[in-house]
């Protein structure tokens, strides 16, 4: 499924017998390394997200003291600090999430990755953006779909993330 729409959107493998096995896109379309690793970065996360039984998502997030909307320090700007903590909290993606689709069309944007739950559609999906060079346009990210922005900057780095099972929250994701 993730194969047939990785060449249709983008490239395809070609096996010569003279040459080294390579990308090439299809309908004139201009190779560059970023093109390239966006492609193949893609194409690799469909195959991660469909071969890993648990991958998890890390994140930083802020939790408030239980007594934070009826505290009379809440607003002081000495006393703030301390109703306020910084945690990381780790979720399965995969006990939420069953189904992945390379470059979706969803209200009028063009997803790189589309993660769904088949079995529950009331669960909201989740968006996947990757950037090699341009990050994620602004209307985009206010779209309302909740949407991890990963930075590849080269194959060894995308393999790292390959290898793991947590995309966690950081300087490129």
């Amino acid at each position: 499924k993730g194969e047939k729409d990785y060449k249709k959107a983008f490239t395809i493998i070609k096996e010569g017998g003279y040459k080294r096995k390579h990308f090439s896109h299809t309908s004139g379309k201009k190779c560059s390394y970023d093109n390239y690793l966006h492609s193949l970065a893609e194409r690799k996360f469909v195959e991660w997200f469909n071969s890993h039984n648990e991958i998890f998502l890390q994140l930083h997030v802020r939790d408030y003291c239980q007594s934070y909307h009826n505290c009379i320090w809440r607003n002081n700007p000495f006393q703030d600090y301390t109703c306020r903590t910084h945690n990381q909290k780790v979720y399965s993606l995969t006990h939420f999430y069953d189904n992945i689709e390379i470059e979706k069309h969803h209200q009028g944007f063009i997803w790189d990755l589309w993660i769904t739950n088949s079995k529950n559609p009331n669960i909201s999906p989740i968006a996947i953006e990757i950037y090699v060079t341009h990050k994620c346009e602004e209307n985009k990210l206010k779209s309302g779909i909740k949407t991890i922005e990963i930075k590849i900057e080269n194959e060894e780095q995308l393999e790292k993330i390959i290898n793991s099972n947590t995309l966690k929250e950081g300087e490129n994701i």
